[in-house]
Order: C-alpha cells, then sequence, then structure tokens
C-alpha cells in the first residue's frame, strides 16, 4: 500500500479490512484507517479508480471514515476514545516485558515486580502513575521463552521514570540470571 505507483491500476479490492482492529494494541484503529487510505489511493492515478473495500464491521468508525476519506473526523473519534482510556498523546506509557523459558518464573517474576513498583509509586507519592497487568503478553511465546506484560500508565514520563527507576533499584528485587526485562518507553507497537 505504501509508495505504490502502477499507473494503470484502476481496481483495489481489500479483504478482510478489519482484521487489523483485534490486534490488542492501543493504535489498532488509527493503523486500520491509515492503511484503507492509503490503499485507495493506489486506484485511480492517472484515471477514475474504484476501491472495494471487505469487512465484517462496515459500522467501525476507523472503517466509515476511512470510506469518506474524514482525516478530521477520524482525528476527532481517536482523540476522545484515547482521552477516556488514557492513552498517548494524553498519557505516557512504559511497557516492561518480562521473559524466561519458564512460564512459571516468568508469571511470578512479573507479578513481584508489579508489587515492588507499587511500593515505589507510594514511597514517591506518584499516586497518577497506574499499573496495568501483568499478563501474558500478546505474542505469548518468542524463541522458547514465555512473554508477560506490564504497562506503566501517567500523565508524565517523568513520574512514570522516577518509579520505574526507584523499582529497578530496590534490594528486595533479585529476578535469577534466566529473566530478561525489555523497557518500551511510549511504544510504538504493543505485540
Amino acid at each position: 500500500a505504501k509508495g505504490l505507483h502502477l499507473e494503470r491500476v484502476t481496481l483495489v479490492g481489500v479483504i478482510l479490512a478489519d482484521v487489523g482492529l483485534f490486534i490488542p494494541d492501543f493504535r489498532a484503529e488509527e493503523r486500520t484507517f491509515s492503511l484503507l487510505m492509503q490503499v485507495s489511493g493506489r486506484a485511480g492515478r492517472a484515471d477514475m479508480g474504484e476501491v472495494l473495500v471487505q469487512t465484517y464491521m462496515s459500522h467501525h468508525p476507523a472503517i466509515q471514515l476511512a470510506s469518506r476519506h474524514d482525516y478530521e473526523g477520524f482525528f476527532e473519534v481517536e482523540m476522545t476514545r484515547r482521552h477516556k482510556l488514557r492513552f498517548p498523546p494524553v498519557q505516557r506509557l512504559i511497557a516492561l516485558t518480562f521473559s524466561d523459558p519458564d512460564v512459571d518464573k516468568t508469571r511470578r517474576f512479573a507479578r513481584r515486580f508489579r508489587e515492588i513498583l507499587d511500593r515505589a509509586g507510594h514511597r514517591l507519592d506518584c499516586r497518577d502513575v497506574r499499573l496495568l497487568g501483568p499478563g501474558p503478553a500478546p505474542v505469548r511465546r518468542l524463541a522458547g521463552r514465555f512473554r508477560e506484560r506490564l504497562l506503566l500508565r501517567g500523565p508524565s514520563h517523568k513520574n512514570n521514570a522516577r518509579v520505574l527507576r526507584m523499582a529497578l533499584g530496590d534490594d528486595t528485587w533479585h529476578p535469577p540470571a534466566s529473566l530478561r526485562l525489555s523497557i518500551d518507553v511510549d511504544p510504538v507497537d504493543l505485540l
């Protein structure tokens, strides 16, 4: 869909246009809207073009607004949703992904770290920092390692980072050598 210029293409078909809406990522609607807008631009560069979209979710705002090329309408809908759910750019996120070959160890240490984060937030009086999870990462197992995801959400990078730094320096945090922790600030992709 991106960057292709095929002069004689006058018909573009999109099959299962709504499949991207079900990805566990707060940007799923934005990505679906963007992709539909991009692919529809491939039809009819020189002549009149036609775009056919197959979807089970024809009522979804991302599909409806893309079919009308309504950027401003989509922005309004999306920002309302992001305000309601407190996702970026309204608030900031830090995604913590724990992984280990042992599923129980991964779960146990992700839960333990949540307790440490919670304690750090109380000590720093950062009541605006919220914790979501831990729970299985959308891609549960990767390269033989089980993954758990934990999100820190708050209105400022500063408070999120302060809580995380204190938790990482906690004397009671002693993960095994096999446990990996990946930290992603304002993740572009939550998979």
